[in-house]
């Protein structure tokens, strides 16, 4: 769960070390809520999140009591950021069940 290829894009998108503390924006329980950076996936450009295996950058901030911007709380952009990660996590294992990865 190391940054090992998948390209500049995805490896700037990591931001969190192994071990931090963050906040992650979760659609299931409405809001942000405490998470641990486990890895992040260079092939996907993903989060890998105590609470959620797969999590977009978007979607994870900081642990320090951030008010979400504005997008964070437009209605639709949970379903199109999970819509976004399925794709992503089927294009770097076609085949793999993502029923597992909804959270």
């Amino acid at each position: 769960l190391a940054v090992a290829g998948g390209g500049a894009a995805a490896a700037s998108a990591q931001q969190f070390a192994v071990g931090a503390e963050v906040e992650y924006c979760s659609a299931t329980l409405g809001g942000w809520v405490p998470a641990v950076v486990l890895g992040f996936e260079a092939v996907s450009g993903t989060y890998v999140l105590d609470i959620q295996p797969v999590a977009l950058p978007s979607k994870v901030r900081p642990r320090n009591g951030v008010a979400p911007d504005a997008t964070d709380l437009v209605a639709g952009t949970a379903q199109a950021d999970e819509a976004q990660a399925v794709e992503a996590v089927d294009a770097a294992a076609p085949g793999l069940p993502v029923a597992a990865f909804r959270g």
